[in-house]
């Protein structure tokens, strides 16, 4: 779900989201790599928003646009599953794509562009 802090204004948004990894430097090339994802989308780029989860604290430096949350990464298919590393996120809350350990910037990229053009903007 979506922030508290983040929803209102934005209800058009959608969200990218994954869990912190635990090692620091993992964290950090993470964070960087969907930062550069999400400024690539260039005039779109308001129309998605980064969420990063943490257990307990967060192992790397905050980048900018990030939003963070203290909390548990739901499994999706029940408590013995394995959780998507990766995930994005309609507006309301619900996952629309859940991404396994081996997907690519460029194949998050091209949906993410696909979702943004199937459901444009409202008019301001």
């Amino acid at each position: 779900m979506p922030p508290r802090a983040a929803r209102g204004a934005d209800e058009q948004r959608f969200w990218l989201s994954w869990p912190e990894p635990s090692r620091s430097e993992l964290a950090t090339a993470q964070a960087e790599r969907w930062w550069r994802l999400h400024r690539a989308l260039g005039k779109e780029a308001p129309r998605l928003g980064r969420l990063v989860v943490a257990e307990q604290s967060f192992q790397h430096p905050q980048v900018p646009g990030e939003q963070r949350a203290l909390g548990h990464w739901p499994s999706a298919n029940g408590a013995g599953a394995s959780p998507q590393p990766l995930r994005l996120i309609d507006p309301q809350g619900r996952v629309v794509v859940a991404y396994g350990p081996e997907i690519t910037p460029q194949a998050v990229m091209k949906d993410v562009r696909r979702l943004l053009k199937r459901n444009p903007a409202a008019p301001r």
